[in-house]
């Protein structure tokens, strides 16, 4: 039986160098194609780097009318889209979170701020919530920034209120510390004070009572003035002016603020705070 040899056709010199030609032109398309696809690839990362991440999902529209109608890059294409998409998603929910943060705090300015970077992501979907979330927040503002201002203007009519009233109170305290002093009462005055500095807070009290504890420590001086002035007439008798009467006494001792004297053969003990203001001035003078 007799074999038969089928017999490819050689392929002719022009017919080669036509197939070279195509597969040149096919590769230079391919390296086209990759080099487009590499700087919208770029431009992409560039616009969500920037926040822009809906921007960076179109960006990718025009690639597979122009330079890929077969679709050989749709795959890596759509990859590029979804993990673009999801990048942008999880900016968002990171964007919300701090805002949630601000807002709690009542940091709605720096709040609505980072909202508004949330309008530039550029999905349907986030632009509507976030146009909504912005009102809110300026809402918000609003009413927090008109109960602050309200807040301070209550704070500043108290403040005044409590000047005038601490005014009063201040000319009461004043009128009672002279009423004590010259109804001569030097326990009653200390008391007074004590009692007093204790009730009383604010700065404008705590510069009154070191003016009253000054001016009570010069006349608590005045007294030691009119002890020291009396002290080399013990033993003596002399004649002194007390608030209720004048009397003439034998003095004994003056000790601690008291004088101590003799009359018709009684030792009697007086405060140096009942002697009267003229003798007082009188003795502390010779001091």
């Amino acid at each position: 039986m007799r074999r038969m040899v089928m017999r490819v056709p050689q392929e002719t010199p022009h017919e080669a160098r036509l197939q070279r030609v195509h597969d040149q032109m096919l590769r230079s398309i391919e390296a086209y194609a990759e080099s487009i696809y590499s700087f919208l690839g770029e431009q992409s990362a560039t616009l969500a780097k920037a926040g822009k991440y809906g921007d960076a999902v179109t960006a990718w529209y025009w690639f597979p009318n122009v330079v890929d109608p077969l679709g050989f890059f749709r795959d890596r294409i759509e990859q590029s889209k979804n993990k673009t998409r999801l990048a942008g998603r999880k900016y968002y929910d990171d964007l919300k979170k701090q805002v949630e943060a601000h807002e709690a705090s009542g940091k709605f300015d720096e709040a609505k701020r980072l909202m508004m970077l949330a309008l530039e992501i550029g999905f349907p979907e986030v632009t509507e919530e976030a146009f909504k979330r912005v009102a809110e927040l300026s809402s918000r503002e609003t009413e927090s920034a008109r109960k602050a201002e309200e807040e301070s203007l209550a704070a500043f009519e108290k403040e005044i209120r409590e000047q005038k009233e601490a005014s009063a109170v201040l000319d009461s305290i004043r009128a009672r510390f002279w009423d004590l002093v010259t109804q001569r009462k030097p326990e009653a005055v200390e008391s007074f004070l004590k009692t007093e500095r204790l009730k009383r807070q604010g700065d404008a009290f705590v510069s009154e009572f070191r003016l009253l504890d000054d001016v009570y420590a010069r006349l608590l001086d005045l007294f030691l003035g009119v002890a020291e002035s009396l002290r080399p007439r013990v033993g003596q008798s002399v004649t002194l002016s007390f608030l209720d009467q004048v009397r003439t006494v034998k003095l004994k001792e003056v000790t601690g603020g008291k004088l101590v004297y003799v009359v018709d053969g009684r030792e009697l003990t007086e405060s140096l705070w009942r002697l009267a203001s003229s003798d007082l001035i009188k003795l502390a003078g010779n001091d």
